[in-house]
């Protein structure tokens, strides 16, 4: 219902050729038999197109897409700690998180961002793998 509503009132739209999103998977979600790895490219092909859509010099869009980021990597670190060895993660994660672009979005999320995306952006900013890493295991 909410989703048919924001498509009809949107002013434009980007499709994406591959399935790339995976919602919370809990026994009582009709997603719970998609597959868990989030890949790192379609979260960072997601950001660099919000990167190019939306008004960032916007203070408070920025805010909004920093805590995206933050929100964003932690899920496809976390993902992918379930599906890859803990070296190859960290390097690639660490690759994405070592671009200045993204690296200042993950630092204004550790002052301005709530919540869990402020846990996230703290841990990825700061290269807390393990961390992130022992999240994986009980989540």
């Amino acid at each position: 219902v909410v989703t048919f509503s924001c498509i009809a009132n949107a002013e434009s739209m980007c499709v994406f050729g591959a399935c790339d999103y995976c919602y919370r998977v809990n026994n009582n979600s009709m997603t719970r038999s998609k597959k868990k790895y989030i890949p790192l490219e379609g979260a960072l092909l997601r950001i660099r197109m919000l990167e190019k859509t939306l008004p960032i010099e916007s203070e408070g869009i920025f805010e909004q897409l920093s805590a995206y980021v933050a929100h964003s990597l932690f899920n496809v670190a976390r993902s992918n700690f379930k599906f890859d060895n803990f070296g190859k993660v960290k390097k690639d994660i660490g690759k994405a998180i070592n671009d200045p672009k993204i690296t200042g979005y993950l630092k204004v999320a550790c002052k301005k961002a709530k919540g869990k995306e402020r846990l996230a952006a703290g841990a990825l900013y700061r290269h807390y793998f393990l961390l992130i890493k022992l999240f994986s295991l009980v989540d």
